[in-house]
């Protein structure tokens, strides 16, 4: 059986299957938040701000696609995902 294997992640990296349609859309209609669906939330009584900033910071760190922006080399779109930055909540 053969087992799946770390992709380095400073190299130019293909786009996944499902980015390609997202990507093509993206160069037909710039900018467009095609897939984008915003939401608020009111919070109510006592927020633990360190606790909601280190849970954010994880999920940022855990989940490479928040992190992952497209560049075209050589015609082709690449990924480029980046480190994780420090996540800090603005009050």
């Amino acid at each position: 059986t053969s087992t799946i294997q770390p992709v380095r992640r400073d190299a130019n990296l293909p786009l996944a299957f499902m980015q390609e349609p997202l990507w093509f859309l993206d160069q037909l209609v710039p900018n467009h938040p095609f897939y984008n669906v915003p939401e608020a939330f009111r919070l109510n009584g006592f927020v633990n701000f360190t606790a909601l900033e280190q849970s954010f910071q994880a999920i940022i760190n855990r989940h490479e696609t928040l992190r992952t922006t497209f560049k075209v080399v050589n015609g082709e779109p690449s990924q480029v995902i980046h480190p994780s930055p420090s996540f800090k909540l603005s009050i």
